[in-house]
């Protein structure tokens, strides 16, 4: 929590964290109630797994953090994603290499030829359905 407590400084004694399992839409709709505010910081970081135990949690989570807010009426939902959600271009798709600059309209291809590791596929993918929901 060290890490936390220096980023939030003096707002975090104001702060509540709770945890609530990912894939459980109810439980996280029971954590986010009543919150006027959501900082949703969850992804599973593990190596060595099936895809679908990393992207699964991470875009239904993300999706389920969402919805819960809205119908909370949280005021503002923060989602942390990752630079994997970008950086992990096809290469024909990457920015012009003299500019090096990365906007918008760059994303990670999970379908790209060069292949893609699970944990930066699941991250891509959540943070596309967040800009989509």
């Amino acid at each position: 929590m060290a890490p936390l407590r220096k980023a939030f400084g003096d707002y975090y004694d104001k702060v509540e964290f709770v945890e609530a399992d990912m894939l459980n839409a109810e439980s996280l709709a029971k954590a986010i109630s009543g919150s006027t505010y959501v900082v949703h910081t969850a992804s599973p970081v593990v190596f060595n797994v099936p895809e679908e135990e990393l992207i699964r949690p991470a875009v239904e989570g993300t999706m389920a953090v969402m919805k819960a807010c809205s119908a909370s009426g949280v005021k503002r939902c923060v989602i942390t994603s990752s630079v994997a959600s970008v950086l992990a271009m096809a290469k024909a798709d990457k920015p012009d290499p003299q500019t090096g600059v990365y906007d918008e309209t760059c994303w990670s291809n999970p379908a790209r030829a060069e292949g893609m590791h699970a944990y930066i596929k699941s991250k891509t993918l959540a943070e596309k359905a967040a800009w989509d929901y």
